[in-house]
């Protein structure tokens, strides 16, 4: 029941949705995407909520789009490549053929151009054939305007279901792969493959008709410049040529860049998710400042290859934007010098648009290019991933007719391995357990007992042998004489006292891989032992159970919904970020050089029109080669300034990237334990991901465009007025509904983008939860795998609604956009004909060039605006992160302890009140009492009575509500963070080992000698097992520490407390892992080697702590008993008498 209702969870509201809008929509509301103006409406008169958007058609849902993939994919022997072309192949086609009939017309408008100049050029205007040309130049471009968005509609509707299918893929390999796997090198980072590499495949879809349909576009051109210019456009063609050959070069080196790029990026990834992962525990050691050297230690050998990544794209911007201006200098220089010829306004603006239309496929074509190669490496990652060893569902056979009727679990013959090449962990394992039975699994640390478990569960690599379970497995930790009262369960402990001894039906021991079985048969079932648990056990629980559910009603959720902001994007935000790329100096920098360069690209072609534009055709030869060096040097100057402009953009973007990362990480690592409580790690993850990769370069790459659309439309716009000035006129209605349509679009666009960042990070969350307890889900069988794999369908379904969303507002601004630029094209083409007495041919020729490109770039321009404000929401959400206030204000200091400090190790608690959240029902409830120096505290209580938020409290973790503690008769509160957590040691009950090598995590800051290390492991028992690894203290501990045993990391942390020599030592509960001899071998070395230490044990089991100095009990927050143990069972009554009886221990302590 409890796993049913689980998964009845928010996100599978969104299952049930009504009939896409799309679907019922009218034909002409799809042809202009009107279906979408409700949601744009709301969208201007509130904030957007995920209800609003539009629905998925069942086709784009996550289940359905995934189900289609996978039948290709399997198909075609698990290509990607090869299912992408299988499942969409013919969609794709489609447009690309649609695109031919697009591009067909762009490439009529210097036809035109060339048949207008012509016409402006003669002694009479023929207006009849003039008009002709015009309707049919105008019909052209309202097709484009219709057509293009459409195309782009589609393109963007089938790469969006390949991409979810992508992702549904994933999702179900991460279910699939083995836990040995985790160790592979291939083992790319599954969050960075969901976004990074997910997003250049699917970019690449998109663009893959441009493979082929480029290099005609640019053929055709090509033909219709030697027809226009003669022989003298093939040495334009060599220069294409060249540029080609120079592109290419690029596109290889940002190709290598690019993949060790994404290497760096892996390893910095699975840093941040490692340290955020187990923040607890870096805060308690105060080992904020190592991990933050560490990570920025990665990030600078990221922001290495991130700078040759965008250096290499610097110099293929240059070269893409340069090609065009260098193929139309070397054209007209043979043209007019080497062939001697005349240039007319005519030859000239058609070349000069011919030019203009090789422009984008020249820069776009290494681009795809790049991408092409991009992607490869992207898709060669998921490959990889998706080539991941898989457990074999087959080791274990869960037929029920292959066993007999009474058998649970059968073993026979067992060798298990965690893979292939490995030794065995476990050899020739033979026993069989009854149903209802429960049998203890014990044995020392490390010798197998957690891979017996793995073995049962199908998580081993199985080398010889039979193993059969008969019905289903679940992982339980509690619930043994109870829930579970009537099945077969599998105890694995280090611990035989935790078991009274009639309710075991048989005991495995566990050795050195050896596995040996004893049944015991019992008179009594376990709920003969359940009905025997005192009944004030009974009270504690249910004041435990009820002192829980009140605390939760009182303290409200824990994790809280993400917060997005409302509205604009702040100007503060802008300001914060472009300081960061270097303030107002770059700022003007960048504005001088885009004046130079559109200058430069004005003036060239107003030169042109002074050169040749003159009625009656009269030119004046003698001035050919003068004329031709001033085109010649405004081209290269405007060539220099693309690069200037490129190279400025992207160093002012790495500044801003470096510093805008450091603050995230920084706020972070120091950030409040409570505000990890309330956020999950999906999104944290999506801030070092998605939002830094966009900081990085999406937004300069943006703020580059933006100066150029700027800079482009106002300098043209300028000229087409200057030359035509009665387009002002005409201009004042498109430019109301331009600036409607614009005004229209920004805020629901805005709101949508918002969403879908925000609409990630449970996606995240959920894929780095899942990865984590992979083993837990698959235990509870088939059936809860798939329940997990449609709950992240789910998630992922609330993301891709709204990222179509997204896409459809897009499409239909494009499409409006597209329509207002038809009128403006109209407007100087009609004043162009209105004024044919007044213009030269020239001045014709550069107006009507312009008009050609001026719907384009005012789209363009809005576009731009939105594309950098809607990536400004990522620095804007990583600055939100970079604004948390620190825990405990570590930068101020009060009162600086004398040194050295704490020398007596003295703790006083003093009416302390504490709370895990602000305003929220106290934990501690006015704590008081003394802890002398050197003693030996035992710490007991049952379940919720505060024994691990007294800990919390001495950590501060969270700062008190009222009270103080004193160390030594220093305030804690009055000092740095830093000095109180650094001065004391803990031992958690969960060990965590990070990755990197073991002397790092013994001395993380390198100030203890190997000797001294070595002396710690001894004193652990762990010297003859480090002693045999590879490297010994070299060794590299792999992710998580799997390459330990959950005991030996235990033993690992002990060590490293016996290392520092605090004068406080908290053990947390530090023996649950740890079996009963280690157990009393690590007594005896407390008192011992922490002779001189005041010690807090939290016991989980009370034998623990019966050798302490004295004993504390806690209840509902408060300090109930505190004395020495013997003292505490002397008068026959009390909690810790009730705990000893319970226990077994009265006779010992009596």
């Amino acid at each position: 029941m409890l796993l049913q209702s689980e998964s009845s969870s928010k996100y599978a509201t969104f299952l049930r949705v009504p009939a896409p809008r799309r679907q019922s929509a009218s034909l002409l509301s799809k042809l202009f995407l009107s279906y979408a103006d409700d949601m744009m409406r709301t969208g201007n008169a509130r904030q957007l909520n995920p209800d609003d958007l539009l629905e998925l058609e069942a086709e784009s849902r996550s289940a359905v789009a995934y189900a289609h993939f996978k039948r290709h994919f399997d198909r075609h022997d698990q290509s990607i490549i090869r299912a992408i072309v299988g499942g969409y192949g013919g969609r794709f086609l489609l447009c690309g053929l649609a695109s031919v009939l697009t591009t067909a017309c762009v490439l009529f408008a210097p036809a035109v151009l060339h048949h207008v100049i012509d016409a402006f050029a003669a002694p009479t205007l023929e207006l009849p054939s003039l008009a002709l040309w015009l309707a049919a130049f105008f019909a052209s471009r309202l097709f484009i305007a219709l057509v293009t968005p459409h195309v782009d509609f589609q393109l963007q509707l089938m790469v969006f279901r390949l991409a979810v299918a992508l992702r549904a893929l994933l999702f179900e390999k991460t279910m699939r792969r083995s836990i040995q796997s985790r160790s592979d090198d291939k083992a790319v980072d599954i969050a960075n493959i969901y976004s990074a590499d997910i997003d250049r495949v699917i970019y690449v879809a998109s663009e893959i008709n441009m493979l082929w349909l480029l290099p005609i576009q640019i053929g055709v051109v090509v033909y219709m410049l030697y027809d226009v210019l003669d022989v003298a456009a093939f040495a334009g063609l060599v220069v294409i040529a060249l540029s080609m050959l120079m592109a290419f070069f690029f596109t290889k080196k940002t190709s290598g860049s690019y993949k060790e790029l994404m290497r760096r990026k892996d390893e910095r990834m699975k840093l941040v998710k490692e340290v955020f992962g187990a923040i607890q525990i870096v805060k308690l050691n105060a080992w904020e400042g190592k991990f933050e050297d560490k990570l920025l230690a990665l990030r600078e050998l990221e922001m290495k290859a991130l700078a040759r990544f965008v250096y290499s794209m610097c110099g293929s911007i240059f070269v893409l934007w340069a090609s065009p201006l260098f193929v139309s200098t070397v054209s007209f220089a043979v043209y007019t010098l080497a062939m001697d010829r005349l240039l007319t306004a005519a030859r000239v603006f058609t070349a000069i648009a011919l030019f203009n239309a090789l422009r984008d496929p020249l820069r776009d074509f290494p681009s795809i290019i790049q991408q092409c190669l991009q992607a490869k490496i992207s898709l060669d990652r998921m490959s990889d991933y998706l080539a991941l060893h898989e457990v074999d569902t087959s080791s274990v056979i869960h037929d029920y007719a292959s066993t007999s009727a009474d058998v649970a679990i059968a073993l026979e013959h067992g060798t298990f391995a965690w893979n292939d090449d490995a030794a065995p962990v476990l050899t020739d394992v033979n026993f069989s357990v009854k149903k209802g039975d429960l049998v203890v699994v014990h044995g020392p640390v490390g010798s197998g007992k957690s891979s017996l478990c793995s073995a049962l569960l199908g998580d081993m690599e199985k080398i010889e042998g039979k193993v059969s379970v008969n019905g289903k497995s679940a992982i339980f930790s509690q619930c043994i004489c109870g829930l579970l009262a009537e099945k077969t369960v599998v105890l694995v402990t280090h611990n035989l006292d935790v078991i009274a001894p009639g309710a075991v039906n048989g005991k495995i021991s566990v050795s050195g891989g050896q596995v040996a079985f004893e049944r015991q048969d019992t008179q009594h079932g376990r709920t003969h032992f359940a009905r025997q648990v005192s009944l004030h056990d009974e009270k504690e629980s249910s004041k435990g159970s009820e002192f829980i559910d009140k605390s939760l009603k009182d303290s409200g959720r824990l994790v809280e919904d993400e917060e997005r902001e409302e509205g604009r994007v702040s100007a503060a935000v802008f300001w914060q970020y472009f300081n960061a790329m270097g303030g107002l100096k770059v700022m003007v920098l960048l504005i001088v050089i885009q004046s130079l360069w559109q200058g430069c690209q004005v003036g060239s072609d107003l030169w042109l029109s002074h050169w040749t534009g003159q009625k009656g055709n009269v030119y004046d030869a003698s001035r050919t080669e003068y004329n031709m060096s001033v085109y010649a040097l405004l081209g290269a100057g405007s060539a220099l300034m693309v690069l200037a402009r490129a190279v400025t953009t992207a160093a002012a973007g790495l500044r801003a990237s470096r510093d805008l990362f450091r603050l995230l990480a920084h706020a972070l690592l120091y950030a409040p334990l409570r505000f990890f409580d309330a956020n999950p790690i999906g999104r944290i993850l999506n801030r070092f991901g998605g939002d830094v990769a966009s900081v990085e370069t999406d937004i300069p790459f943006a703020t580059g465009s933006l100066l150029v659309a700027i800079f482009f439309t106002f300098f043209q716009l300028a000229t087409a007025i200057y030359i035509v000035q009665v387009l002002v006129v005409f201009n004042i209605p498109l430019a109301y509904l331009y600036i409607k349509f614009a005004k229209f679009y920004l805020m629901p666009s805005r709101e949508i983008s918002r969403l879908v960042k925000v609409a990630s990070s449970p996606v995240l969350s959920h894929i780095s939860q899942a990865e984590e307890g992979v083993t837990t889900i698959r235990a509870f069988g088939p059936e809860y795998v798939e329940r997990t794999i449609s709950e992240n369908f789910a998630r992922n379904d609330v993301n891709a609604r709204a990222w179509f969303s997204d896409f459809v507002v897009v499409m239909w601004f494009q499409i409006r956009m597209e329509l207002v630029g038809c009128g403006v094209v109209m407007a100087v083409v009609s004043c162009l004909v209105y004024l044919h007495d007044y213009l030269s041919p020239g001045l014709v020729g550069v107006a009507f060039t312009y008009a050609l490109s001026i719907d384009s770039r005012l789209a363009r321009l809005v576009h731009v605006w939105s594309w950098l404000e809607i990536e400004m929401t990522s620095p804007e959400r990583i600055m939100a992160y970079a604004s948390i206030p620190p825990e405990g204000q570590q930068s101020i200091l009060s009162i600086e302890p004398t040194q050295p400090w704490p020398n007596a190790g003295k703790i006083t608690f003093e009416n302390v009140v504490f709370s895990y959240k602000q305003s929220g029902k106290p934990v501690l409830k006015g704590l008081s009492f003394d802890i002398r120096k050197n003693e030996k505290i035992g710490i007991v209580g049952r379940t919720g009575a505060g024994k691990s938020s007294l800990i919390m409290a001495l950590f501060r973790i969270n700062e008190l509500v009222s009270g103080r503690i004193l160390i030594d008769g220093v305030d804690i509160a009055t000092m740095p963070l830093r000095t109180l957590r650094s001065n004391l040691s803990i031992i958690p009950q969960s060990p965590v080992l990070f990755k990197g090598s073991l002397r790092a995590y013994m001395d993380p800051f390198d100030e203890f000698t190997d000797a001294g290390i070595w002396s710690a492991l001894e004193k652990v028992d762990m010297k003859t097992q480090v002693s045999a690894l590879e490297g010994q203290l070299a060794y590299e501990l792999s992710e998580n520490g799997e390459n330990f045993s959950v005991g030996e990391r235990q033993m690992l942390c002990m060590a490293r407390a016996l290392l520092t020599r605090s004068r406080i030592v908290v053990m947390d509960e530090a023996t649950a892992s740890i079996d009963h001899a280690t157990e009393k071998k690590l007594q005896e070395m407390i008192k011992r080697d922490f002779q001189d230490a005041t010690v807090l044990t939290i016991a989980h089991r009370l034998g623990t702590v019966l050798d302490s100095d004295r004993i504390m009990v806690l209840s509902d927050g408060r300090v109930v008993e505190f004395d020495s143990p013997r003292s505490l069972v002397k008068g026959g009554s009390g909690v810790f008498y009730e705990l000893a009886r319970e226990g077994g221990y009265l006779d010992k302590l009596q």
